[in-house]
């Protein structure tokens, strides 16, 4: 097992598969019948890649917090349990050390992106 190393390899499939995910539950809002099948099979495809590809930095770290504590998406516990809170609350640190650091070329606003997956 591989860990946080710094390279970006991993954490831009990571956030290009987010993006996927948001792109399709967005979509997944409009649609209906077969097509809306085809469009959970693929954010399925997309959670997959997720949950089985380690991030490279804190970035990809977060990434993967957000989906565990996507409520439709993630860890099937009870929302209040202390599991759901203990996620949240490493996921709330790492978006802060993240915001904290100094601004280096990065991809994507874990911020931003944590808000529209956040419960």
């Amino acid at each position: 097992m591989r860990i946080c190393d710094g390279k970006k390899e991993n954490d831009a499939a990571l956030i290009a598969a987010e993006r996927r995910v948001k792109e399709c539950l967005a979509k997944a809002d409009t649609q209906s019948g077969v097509s809306k099948e085809s469009i959970f099979d693929e954010i399925g495809a997309q959670a997959h890649l997720i949950f089985n590809t380690p991030p490279d930095t804190l970035i990809g770290a977060a990434v993967k917090l957000q989906m565990l504590v996507h409520p439709e998406l993630g860890v099937e516990d009870d929302r209040d349990s202390e599991v759901m809170i203990a996620l949240r609350q490493v996921l709330d640190c790492i978006e802060r050390s993240i915001d904290d650091a100094p601004q280096r070329s990065r991809q994507v606003s874990i911020g931003e992106s944590a808000a529209q997956l956040r419960p």
